[in-house]
């Protein structure tokens, strides 16, 4: 299954380039759907969006 993810676009250039390696997450409903050998994709916003 691919899940998309958003993230604001400072740590997504630092991801992106390799000077961050590791994105915590709060372990809600969406991210419990995750499941060894899915794919997600990262998606950059440009402000912060209320869900």
């Amino acid at each position: 299954m691919k899940h998309y993810m958003r993230l604001f676009k400072t740590p997504f250039n630092m991801i992106q380039s390799g000077y961050k390696t590791v994105e915590v997450r709060l372990n809600d409903d969406k991210r419990r759907k995750l499941k060894p050998n899915d794919r997600y994709t990262s998606l950059y916003c440009l402000k912060r969006i209320n869900l």
